[in-house]
């Protein structure tokens, strides 16, 4: 059996991409703050003035957050290739591609 089903369908290994959605300049604050505006936001769809309220604070600290943290991951980039003028070509071209 497992003869006819490697010669139909071999097992084969792909390698999954990444999406445009990297978290790699989140800070493990903005993903709990994301985390918690998301529940949030679920509450107050079911529920009353007083969760909304709560999920609009929540989004004006994870936007603050989030913000923080990018501008910190951009702003340390350059510090940590100081000495390689490649890698700092490189990632001041990525900078300014972003813009």
């Amino acid at each position: 059996m497992t003869e006819v089903l490697d010669a139909l369908a071999p097992f084969q290994t792909r390698t999954k991409r990444r999406g445009k959605r990297s978290r790699r300049w989140l800070s493990e604050a903005a993903v709990a703050a994301k985390q918690n505006r998301r529940g949030l936001e679920r509450r107050w769809k079911t529920g009353t003035e007083s969760d909304r309220v709560a999920y609009r604070a929540a989004c004006r600290a994870a936007n603050a957050e989030i913000n923080a943290s990018r501008s910190a991951f951009y702003t340390n980039r350059p510090n940590e290739v100081a000495g390689d003028p490649r890698a700092t070509w490189h990632i001041n071209v990525g900078i300014v591609a972003l813009r």
